[in-house]
C-alpha cells in the first residue's frame, strides 16, 4: 500500500488519523515530508501547498490542525526561523500557521522535535532534543505550547536528558516521558 505511492517503509517515522473525515496522516523522510491518504476510498490525496524541507517525525492532530515536528527550517519553500522544527497546518484552510517562533535555535544543527501529545486543555507538549523555545525560553528536551494565548513555556528545566526525550504522552494530570 504505503509502497505503491513511491514511500519507502523505512522512511515512515508517524502516523495521525483523523477519525471525522477518515483520513491518515503519514510523515517521515520523503518528498513533501507528510502524504495523506484517504482510508474510506483506499486512495491518495494531493495535499496542496504542502512541503517541508527535512525530516518529518511527528504529527498531531488537534482541533482541525496537524502539527508537524521534525528537523526543518522551511515550509512549501518559505524559509523563516519562525518554521524552526514545528509548524502547524490547517486541514480546513489548507494553510500554515507558525507555532511560536518554533523550537531549538536557528545556529544548532541537532536541534529537533521527536515526539508530541496534548493533555484536555489543548496545552501541546513537545519532546526531543533542544535547549529553547520561541528563541528565547530556556527548555531543556521538553516544553508545552498553549494554543490557546500561543505561548511557549519550560516544562520542567531541572531534567536533564541524555539524549532528548524520544517519546511523549499526556494522561489525566500526568506527562509520561520516554528516552
Amino acid at each position: 500500500l504505503i509502497g505503491s505511492a513511491g514511500i519507502v517503509a523505512n522512511g515512515i517515522h508517524a502516523l495521525a488519523i483523523d477519525t471525522n473525515s477518515r483520513v491518515l496522516y503519514i510523515g517521515g523522510w520523503f518528498t513533501n515530508g507528510v502524504a495523506k491518504w484517504d482510508i474510506k476510498n483506499q486512495s491518495w490525496i494531493n495535499i496542496t501547498n504542502f512541503e517541508v524541507n527535512g525530516p518529518v517525525e511527528s504529527l498531531l492532530l488537534l482541533n482541525n490542525n496537524l502539527f508537524i515536528g521534525g528537523a526543518f527550517s522551511s515550509v512549501s519553500g518559505e524559509s523563516s526561523p519562525r518554521y524552526l522544527n514545528i509548524e502547524q497546518w490547517n486541514i480546513q484552510s489548507l494553510s500554515w500557521d507558525t507555532v511560536g517562533a518554533g523550537v531549538g535555535n536557528a545556529n544548532e544543527y541537532f536541534d529537533e522535535v521527536f515526539t508530541m501529545s496534548n493533555d484536555s486543555l489543548g496545552n501541546i507538549y513537545v519532546g526531543g532534543v533542544f535547549f529553547q523555545v520561541d528563541s528565547d525560553i530556556h527548555a531543556v528536551d521538553i516544553a508545552k505550547y498553549n494554543t490557546n494565548s500561543k505561548k511557549w513555556d519550560s516544562v520542567n528545566n531541572s531534567l536533564i536528558w541524555n539524549e532528548g526525550a524520544d517519546a511523549i504522552c499526556f494522561y489525566k494530570d500526568t506527562l509520561y516521558i520516554a528516552g
